[in-house]
């Protein structure tokens, strides 16, 4: 009888814990696509900081926020400070989503134009992750 009883206060023991951790972990906000794709909803205000490497080591670090307008899987984020290289109201980043995360990303440089980056989305959808692989990384984070 003990065991059966160890047993049972045992699994409603776990059980309890596996349900509070998948509430506090809480989903990121998704848009349901027409073609049945749920991509990750990028809606809204973010805070970027532009960090600089490799030949571009010699410039300082740029903050600015960026608000992002997502229609469907295609976004575009509009600079809402500015600063010395790209004013304020100018596009700054655009890309495309896919249900696996991000399909192509470009953020605006004054040299070089749009430079390709790769990108991972964390903490939920309010961190994204941007970097170029030779001289710029953007950290993206949801107001």
């Amino acid at each position: 009888m003990s065991k059966k009883t160890f047993t049972l206060l045992f699994s409603f023991f776990v059980l309890v814990v596996l349900v509070s951790t998948g509430h506090t972990q809480g989903p990121k906000k998704t848009i349901t696509l027409p073609n049945g794709d749920v991509v990750c909803d990028i809606n809204g205000d973010w805070d970027a900081l532009y960090s600089f490497y490799g030949v571009w080591s010699d410039v300082a670090d740029v903050t600015d926020v960026l608000k992002i307008t997502q229609k469907g899987a295609v976004f575009v984020g509009v600079k809402q400070i500015g600063t010395v290289w790209a004013s304020k109201g100018q596009e700054g980043i655009r890309g495309e989503l896919t249900k696996n995360g991000f399909k192509k990303v470009q953020v605006l440089t004054a040299s070089e134009g749009y430079l390709d980056c790769t990108c991972k989305i964390c903490e939920d959808g309010n961190k994204i992750k941007l970097d170029d692989g030779e001289k710029m990384r953007v950290t993206l984070t949801r107001r």
